[in-house]
């Protein structure tokens, strides 16, 4: 074999393998697969970032997260499960619905505010315009809105679970 072409399918193995082992730790931290290593000298680092209060000693404790040690088999069998979990989360019929509702409820808060300003005729001896805020206006388009994007979030969470099921 070519020592080129050695060298480089060496490379591309070795840079597959550490992509799959970084995937590998990701995949354990996520579901929640690892062990708190404490900061042997108790002090906030880049490394040991994360803290806990503990209640003996009236401080917070400084840690890492690091994946327990699990043999590939058993990581298949883990990444099958979390794939399951995944595929749950990224539907995109439920993704768009939950877009839809947050649209609705920002447009219904903003709408609430602008068409609630409104225009009164003033004065005693001469009229004028003037405007005002009117919270009954503004409270009609902020219910609305906020059951219109509560029903959207409703069915966003139906097809969720609905996906859920079929997947099962």
């Amino acid at each position: 074999m070519n020592e080129k072409l050695k060298k480089f399918l060496d490379a591309q193995k070795d840079s597959e393998t550490k992509k799959n082992e970084e995937t590998k730790q990701k995949t354990l931290l996520d579901l929640g697969l690892y062990e708190k290593v404490y900061s042997p000298d108790n002090k906030y680092s880049e490394e040991f970032c994360l803290s806990e209060w503990d209640s003996t000693t009236q401080a917070s404790k400084y840690y890492k997260k690091v994946p327990i040690e699990i043999t590939d088999e058993e990581y298949q069998e883990v990444k099958k499960y979390s794939e399951k979990e995944v595929a749950t989360e990224n539907n995109s019929v439920a993704v768009a619905l939950t877009i839809i509702a947050w649209l609705i409820f920002i447009g219904g808060f903003i709408a609430g505010i602008v068409l609630g300003m409104v225009e009164v005729e003033k004065g005693y001896y001469y009229t004028y315009t003037d405007t005002e805020f009117s919270f009954a206006i503004a409270f009609v388009y902020w219910c609305v809105s906020l059951i219109s994007g509560t029903m959207f979030l409703g069915f966003a969470e139906i097809i969720k679970l609905l996906d859920a099921i079929k997947r099962k």
